[in-house]
């Protein structure tokens, strides 16, 4: 069992330096917005060094391959990208977040939280607005996203 983060990991480095294998992300939202999950998206290949891609076929390990509406192109020793969509399942949605990261900077979980952390950040903002607030500043950092606003 691992007793620190730190020690996950560096566990994470091991794996993702030794092994392929195909990821799957997944996060509950309540009626996601294909819109706001693109425009999070766009942010995160930027910061990642990817390109979006629509409709694009994430490849894995073992000749996987999977169609995704919204990816994020990445160079990986089995993998393209990462491929994400929207699932209903119990009448709720899931945002997926696929793909085979072997030889990639970040992980599909890696991926997958940077695109809630977004898209959460995105939605807060659109509802700051809509009660009439003026934002005033968003500084965001590794930690999360800061939003100065006024009425």
């Amino acid at each position: 069992m691992y007793t620190t983060l730190h020690e996950i990991f560096i566990a994470r480095d091991i794996m993702r330096e030794i092994m392929s294998q195909w990821s799957v992300y997944r996060v509950s939202l309540s009626n996601p917005s294909f819109d706001i999950l693109l425009e999070a998206t766009r942010k995160v290949a930027e910061r990642i060094g990817g390109e979006v891609a629509f409709n694009y076929e994430v490849r894995g390990f073992g000749g996987r391959r999977e169609v995704c509406p919204i990816a994020i192109k990445l160079p990986g020793k089995y993998g393209n990208g990462v491929g994400i969509r929207v699932v209903d399942e119990d009448s709720s949605s899931k945002i997926e977040v696929v793909g085979d990261t072997w030889g990639m900077p970040v992980t599909v979980e890696e991926v997958g939280a940077m695109i809630v952390e977004k898209y959460v950040s995105i939605v807060m903002i659109k509802s700051l607005e809509a009660m009439g607030f003026h934002i005033l500043d968003v500084k965001e950092d590794p930690d999360g996203v800061e939003v100065e606003a006024a009425k």
